[in-house]
């Protein structure tokens, strides 16, 4: 089983990943746009022409597929299908049309359908956390900009809504580290014995 856990940038979640994995003795899997970008020759945190930011969020995914395939035990990741999505429709604005062929964007749709696909099939539960009140700024990251930072947050919002029935996921919209770490251990718990009452029954019934 994969949880995963979506959010913008500098929301917490490989900390809470983090607690989550030691906490409940699963493994913990750690997704880095950076270091992926890095791989293909790309900084995500530049300025990069749409088009170029149509490749770069093609290698991401295909990089992350990879690392998916390679599960074979209940793990929490970081880092979503959910968020490339985010990351990919917040580069799109009103006149696009003007610097965009059809062919990219057919991409874009395609990626997009793609992401959701995943995000439907793999993931047991996505936890969402919701924007802090403070930005912690990185190289790693993108610069500190709010209105970004809540325009992808309610992109992200916004897809989980529209998978509601085929994706299980949670908002978690308290900044107190406690809290969602309660909160997430809650869940998960009560998910796991469901899924070990589940084995013993289908044992019993063959």
């Amino acid at each position: 089983m994969i949880y995963g856990i979506s959010g913008a940038s500098s929301v917490g979640k490989t900390t809470l990943g983090t607690i989550i994995s030691t906490s409940l003795d699963i493994k913990f899997l750690r997704s880095s746009v950076s270091e992926a970008s890095k791989k293909s020759g790309y900084n995500p945190v530049e300025k990069l022409d749409i088009s170029e930011r149509i490749d770069l969020q093609e290698l991401i995914l295909k990089e992350y597929i990879t690392a998916m395939r390679q599960i074979s035990q209940p793990v929490i990741i970081d880092r979503t299908p959910i968020n490339f999505i985010a990351y990919m429709l917040a580069e799109i604005g009103m006149f696009s049309q003007e610097t965009l062929s059809d062919e990219n964007m057919e991409r874009i749709w395609l990626y997009i359908e793609r992401c959701k696909s995943l995000s439907a099939q793999h993931f047991d539960i996505i936890f969402h956390l919701g924007t802090l009140p403070y930005y912690e700024s990185s190289t790693k990251r993108p610069p500190k900009n709010i209105a970004y930072q809540n325009h992808c947050d309610l992109l992200m919002r916004g897809v989980l809504s529209s998978l509601e029935g085929t994706l299980s996921y949670v908002n978690i919209n308290t900044s107190n580290i406690n809290q969602r770490v309660d909160f997430v251990i809650e869940v998960l718990t009560e998910r796991f014995n469901e899924i070990e009452t589940f084995i013993k029954s289908d044992r019993t019934i063959h």
